[in-house]
């Protein structure tokens, strides 16, 4: 491997503290950057110099050597508490495993661990979305950051990271957003939490790696921190005058280690027992008189961009990571890296005591069922459309009896009435007689013209259904609405689904625009069914994968020739295979590997034929397909627990946080793209041997070597390359662990494209409603002088404006709009190599439901229709929290254990009455401490003020009884007795 590989996925990694993980998937919430006292606040991206010419790796110079050392990145601490927290979960709550059976796993991970408990058709697709939704939230905190109306920004940053000595206001944020996050959970937007929860991680853990807390010699969690209540830990902070470190010894020659000796300048043995944490000044801010300066005697962070470093006390105390040049106490890391992880498991778990296990197992998208994706229907329901929705009715009933079932259940309904066109608005649950009971609503009623609003049905569709889920569209109509077909590639871009199509139109008028279908259906990896309405029953057979597992792509390839041969691989996790060929009068001779001819399960439709085999042969099969004309494609489908996600990404941060970030869109033509790949389902012995770019016939054109992620992170590979300029597929080739090759393709299609965007300025990402916010972004164009088409559509309303300023131009101000909307747009000129700057407005309806996301679409076209790319934007709907209060609990009576020997307690059981109240946002939970109290209350709807009456009762072996109550917005109390009488209240409202 050349030298100049070393390491993208190091950089994507990033390390624990300093440098962290990745933003949100490629459907991200946006943030302000960090626009600190400079033009150039971030490290600038990397550019085609830093890759040498004919490798497929990069150097970042920026970011540093690669960390090999097993530094653990705030990427490495979410998952692996995340993991922990669940494995541990089930094995409390499923009496037929073992106590530390799962935890114990030689390898944990969303497969291994849904695989032990469940079985081999677990799926850990949706979990492991939810993982990296966590993530990815939290390492966005070092690209952007909110915007606060009190704090300058540099005060911002320290009480986000801890630095400075800013614990107070440390405290008050993750207080805020512990806040935010339960009320977005206890309104079931549980994408929204797992936002918010995120970064609640990232400051969680920051604390540990920041202060000099383990230098003090804590060895557990500090209890309080993050947690409402009383925060006795700010009375051990040191004073604003008071010196906290010593020089570290100076060396002139500060590359060896060995000269870096900073192991006490924090002990407390000098400075005292007092809690402190490092200042960091940024290499763009000014310093020195007039300017924002370190007290003197003070600690720094540390890091080599920190300039406090040299001024009194030198060095530092960081110990983000095990590198003695960008950690002075590196040789803590390990410490701070435990009690960071063990933080963020007591975080979750408190979750879990709030919310209850219901709703704790759907923040991280798990539940009773094992599948993978949303079971995800749009369907026209105009007059004619009556045999179609019978043949979905019957459909989903099969689904809801069968054994395995979607994790939830998608409905768009949609229409052509000439007077009120209509579309949704989207069913969503995970109540499957609530879903067939929306289904039995459905009625074939009105018409008129043909043409209808799939495409914004379809849109709701996209946004509302767990992403990768494959969607199914009823219809005998084209669209009306083809405006939206650049929104519509983007969310499929974005949300990776495929979108199949159930088409039974025959009249002339109501085929118009169903080409628009076909491509769609291609772009996403999906199908066009071009059915008819007696045989649309037989075709939904593709709606529900053979097994549990969750469907994957092993080929997908399309020919203008009348014959030709196909081969894929199965290997040992393939428990079902599904074989479509789409074309006239489609026939197939399929083979397996020794040679012998299988039939299969088929269903021929007019112009395609669907072949099901379950329990396939490992090895090379062989597909010979034939049709009475040219142009045609084969799609082969499988159920399997390995498959991949991906992410194209970006070098950049602020200063000393550099990472590999997603950037959203298509890659950029004729530039070095950077991708990172997290793979799943891998297990020991399973091997990543090579990224094959693949194209629309399924011939190989390139072959990308990969290089694996760290000891913590070996589910992530990447790579750096120029992509090809066609479209293109990823297909990920290994071995599984039974030495059979396997092959995983990417569903949706990639083209390099002349026009770009990148994220420029945001304000919240998270609002209240009736606030406002707005993003902006640079839209590039490196091809030819072209008018660009831009775009922006809104799936709630809320759109005020599109503003777009030419850069360089002699007018600068070349549009703008501004309404209310659901749609704006803009056509401007640009130049090659010309830069337009564009902003977006929204405005949160005053009615707005808290937890609900706003999703919007971002898209630019050039005229000539050879580019086109896209942004997808979110906005969280938080409420306005003022309500710091806990619950109030009072105990009434008791009685007593006297006189019960120690040997007979088990005979005799003792009573508490208790009242419990919330006048704030109100009551949402009561329960015990103790598994073995038995807890009755009268019944309340969450949010009451109302006084609730408690009974407790627990044998007299139970020698004490605590009351645990908390609100809607996660604020907990703890009120108790014990069997002496001696009735006690818990003053620290917030015990957990």
């Amino acid at each position: 491997m050349p030298a100049a590989l070393l390491g993208l996925v190091m950089c994507f990694m990033l390390r624990f503290w300093p440098t962290d993980a990745f933003m949100p998937n490629v459907v991200f919430s946006f943030r302000q950057p960090l626009d600190y006292l400079t033009p150039e606040p971030f490290i600038k991206p990397d550019t085609v110099d830093d890759i040498s010419p004919g490798n497929t790796g990069f150097v970042v110079a920026q970011c540093g050597s690669p960390l090999r050392d097993g530094s653990w990145t705030h990427q490495d601490i979410v998952r692996r508490a995340c993991l922990n927290v669940i494995a541990k979960f089930y094995e409390e709550t499923m009496p037929q495993l073992i106590p530390g059976s799962v935890q114990s796993l030689p390898r944990l991970t969303p497969s291994t661990l849904l695989t032990s408990v469940f079985g081999s058709q677990a799926s850990s697709s949706k979990f492991e979305h939810a993982i990296q939704e966590i993530e990815k939230a939290a390492a966005s905190m070092d690209l952007f950051y909110e915007v606060s109306s009190t704090l300058d920004k540099a005060a911002n940053l320290a009480r986000v990271h801890f630095d400075d000595e800013q614990f107070e206001l440390g405290q008050q944020y993750l207080q805020q957003l512990r806040r935010q996050m339960f009320s977005a959970l206890q309104q079931g937007s549980e994408s929204a939490a797992r936002e918010l929860a995120g970064r609640f991680m990232l400051s969680l853990q920051d604390f540990y790696a920041h202060s000099n807390y383990v230098e003090l010699g804590n060895s557990q969690p500090l209890a309080e921190l993050g947690v409402p209540g009383s925060a006795k830990f700010l009375d051990t902070v040191a004073g604003k005058f008071n010196a906290t470190c010593s020089d570290c010894p100076s060396s002139t020659d500060i590359s060896k280690c060995s000269l870096r000796l900073c192991r006490q300048n924090a002990s407390p043995s000098i400075k005292g027992r007092r809690l402190t944490s490092g200042y960091m000044l940024y290499p763009t801010e000014r310093v020195g008189p007039g300017y924002r300066e370190k007290p003197k005697g003070k600690c720094s962070h540390g890091d080599p961009v920190d300039q406090s470093r040299i001024h009194p006390a030198t060095g530092g105390i960081n110990k983000s990571t095990k590198n003695c040049l960008k950690s002075p106490h590196y040789y803590l890391h390990e410490q701070a890296a435990q009690l960071a992880i063990k933080a963020t498991e007591d975080f979750l778990r408190s979750i879990r005591d709030v919310v209850g296990d219901e709703k704790f197992l759907q923040f991280f998208s798990l539940g009773t069922t094992v599948r993978g994706s949303s079971l995800c229907f749009v369907v026209d329901q105009s007059g004619s459309m009556g045999d179609e929705i019978a043949a979905v009715r019957e459909r989903a009933k099969q689904i809801v009896q069968s054994s395995i079932k979607p994790y939830n259940y998608v409905l768009v309904q949609y229409s052509d009435n000439d007077q009120d066109p209509a579309y949704g608005p989207p069913i969503v649950t995970q109540n499957p007689q609530s879903f067939l009971n929306h289904l039995d609503n459905l009625r074939a009623s009105g018409g008129g013209d043909c043409p209808e609003l799939a495409l914004h049905a379809l849109q709701l569709a996209l946004i509302n259904c767990l992403p990768g889920s494959p969607v199914y569209v009823f219809t005998d109509a084209g669209p009306r609405d083809q405006e939206l077909k650049a929104t519509i590639f983007s969310l499929i871009d974005a949300r990776r689904s495929q979108v199949n199509f159930f088409f039974t139109g025959r009249y002339p008028p109501c085929g118009l625009n169903k080409q628009l279908f076909s491509a769609i259906a291609t772009r996403s990896g999906g199908q066009f069914l071009d059915v008819t309405k007696s045989t649309v029953a037989s075709a939904t057979v593709v709606t529900q994968s053979p097994s549990g597992e969750s469907q994957v792509l092993l080929l997908t390839a399309s020919s203008e020739e009348s014959s030709k041969t196909y081969g894929f691989h199965v290997d040992c996790t393939v428990t079902a295979l599904t074989i479509s060929l789409s074309g006239s009068d489609p026939r197939a001779q399929l083979l397996q590997p020794d040679g012998s001819e299988m039939t299969g399960d088929r269903v021929w439709l007019s112009n395609n034929l669907l072949i099901t085999i379950l329990s396939p042969a490992e090895g090379r099969w062989t597909v010979k397909a034939s049709f009475n004309r040219h142009s045609h494609s084969v799609i082969v489908k499988a159920a399997s627990s390995i498959d991949f996600s991906y992410d194209f990404v970006t070098v950049t941060g602020r200063p000393g946080h550099c990472g590999a970030f997603p950037v959203s869109g298509q890659p950029v033509a004729d530039s070095f793209s950077k991708v990172v790949w997290s793979v799943r389902g891998l297990e020991e012995n399973t091997s990543v041997d090579a990224i094959d770019l693949v194209n629309a016939a399924g011939d190989v054109t390139e072959t990308v070597d990969v290089e694996k992620g760290t000891v913590h992170s070996t589910h992530l590979y990447g790579a750096a390359f120029i992509p090809p300029n066609h479209p293109f597929r990823f297909r990920l080739r290994g071995r599984d662990r039974c030495g059979y090759r396997y092959d995983r393709m990417s569903t949706t299609t990639i083209k390099a494209q002349t026009i770009s965007f990148s994220a420029k300025g945001y304000t919240k990402s998270v609002v209240s409603p009736g606030e406002f916010t707005s993003a902006t972004y640079e839209v590039y164009n490196s091809g030819e002088t072209n008018d660009i088409f831009i775009e922006v559509e809104d799936d709630q309303g809320t759109l005020e404006s599109l503003d777009v300023l030419v850069v360089n131009a002699n007018r600068p101000l070349v549009g703008r709009r501004r309404r209310g909307s659901f749609r704006l747009t803009k056509t401007v000129t640009l130049q090659n190599n010309q830069k337009a700057q564009v902003t977006v407005t929204f405005r949160s309806p005053a009615d707005a439901k808290i937890g609900s996301v706003n999703t919007a679409t971002l898209t630019a076209s050039s005229q000539d229709g050879k580019s086109f790319n896209y942004a997808i934007l979110q906005v969280v709907v938080v409420p306005e929290l003022n309500d710091e209060k806990p619950p109030t609990c009072r105990i009434l009576s008791q009685t007593t254990c006297d006189d019960v020997p120690a040997l007979s307690c088990g005979e005799k059981t003792w009573t508490v009455t208790a009242t419990i109240q919330d006048t704030g946002v109100g009551l949402q939970t009561i329960k015990s401490r103790q598994s073995d109290v038995n807890v009755s209350y009268q019944a309340f709807d969450s949010g009451t003020d109302k006084n609730v009456s408690v009974v407790a009762t627990a044998s007299c072996c139970q020698l004490s009884v605590d009351l645990q109550s908390s609100d809607v917005v996660g604020n907990v109390h703890t009120c108790g007795a014990d069997t002496k009488a001696a009735i006690s209240a818990s003053g620290a409202s917030g015990d957990i």
